[in-house]
Formats: C-alpha cells, sequence, structure tokens
C-alpha cells in the first residue's frame, strides 16, 4: 500500500530540480523506489502471497530480476518488461498487485518500515513478455478476485544507514540506466 507510512515518495523522476537531490538522499540513508512507466516497460508484481505468486509464475518466466520485500511476512517484486501493458490493478485474494503505470515499487537495498531490508533474490536480466500472456495471468487473478485499478502511487522514508549498496545496484545493471543519470 504506496499510502502508508514509508512508502509516500518525496520527489519524481519528472521533477529534474529535486531529482538531483536523490543521490545525496540515498547517500545519507534514504530509501528509492523503482518507477514503472511507458519510458522503461517495467511491469512490476508486488506479490504478497504464495497464491499469488503461483499465478503470475504460472504463465511468467520465473528467471527474471526479483527483490524480497523488506516487510515481515511473504513479500517479493517480480520484474518484467512490456511496452504495450499499462495496468495498476490491487487484489485482495490472493494479495498482491500489478505497477506498471507511474508507479514505483521501493528499491533493494531500502528499509521497510518494520525494519527489514529490500533485498535483491534473483540478480538477472528482466524478462520481456507479451501482454497476451501478462493479460493471462491478469484474466486468472480476476477469476480468484476482483480487481481494483488504481491511478497514483508509492513512497519511501529516510532509513538510517548509509546506502552506497543502492546506489550500487542502480548503476550496475544497464536497465537501470534512467535511474542512475538522474543520480550522477
Amino acid at each position: 500500500d504506496c499510502n502508508s507510512q514509508g512508502k509516500r515518495p518525496v520527489t519524481s523522476v519528472e521533477d529534474r530540480e529535486k531529482a538531483h537531490g536523490i543521490r545525496k538522499w540515498l547517500l545519507e540513508g534514504g530509501n528509492y523506489g523503482v518507477p514503472a512507466h511507458s519510458r522503461n516497460d517495467l511491469v512490476i508484481f508486488d506479490v504478497d502471497s504464495v497464491g499469488f505468486e503461483r499465478v503470475v509464475t504460472k504463465e511468467l518466466p520465473k528467471d527474471t530480476f526479483t527483490v524480497r520485500s523488506g516487510g515481515d511476512g511473504f513479500g517479493k517484486h517480480i520484474y518484467y518488461r512490456c511496452r504495450e501493458f499499462r495496468t495498476n490493478s490491487d487484489y485482495k485474494d490472493p494479495k498482491g498487485s500489478v505497477r506498471s503505470n507511474n508507479y514505483h515499487a521501493v528499491g533493494p537495498g531500502s528499509d521497510h518500515i518494520s525494519g527489514g531490508r529490500y533485498e535483491v533474490m534473483k540478480d538477472q536480466g528482466i524478462r520481456k513478455v507479451s501482454l497476451t500472456d501478462l493479460q493471462t495471468v491478469l484474466d486468472r487473478l480476476d477469476q480468484k478476485d476482483s480487481r481494483e485499478n488504481v491511478k497514483s502511487g508509492g513512497g519511501a522514508r529516510p532509513s538510517s544507514h548509509t546506502n552506497s549498496e543502492a546506489l550500487g545496484f542502480v548503476r550496475r545493471d544497464d536497465k537501470r540506466q534512467e535511474l542512475s543519470r538522474i543520480l550522477k
């Protein structure tokens, strides 16, 4: 839930003046979000239950970039790319969400408000998937629960440690060039 404490953004990649302060923010231990939008083709599944993951990975590749959530329970962010997909959806049962239309996922190296840390689980390239396969996943999720389309997104909170790990992650992965360019 991006309205919860610790996930509300302090700025946007659209706000270039503030965005240049992100590098300092990260060096001082601040969290960051990985934006999903039409310029990077990201589709991020925010998986909060085993059932949600089962539906997603039945149709989509498992060998893609994945981040473990810093929360207390089951949670991960599974990353894909699809140029045509622009949907944000929340599901209650199985619990999870899909982010691709100007939403973000909290980035690896960031701290969760519970005290845990977002960590890379699968450090590999982000797999491209078809619109048809994504729609199949949404159709299966719709059969299990009603989907709520949503329009606004997430955030971040400062943490108490230096987040050089996050800067290293962003800089070494060529799929995050836009964010890396902003951080320089």
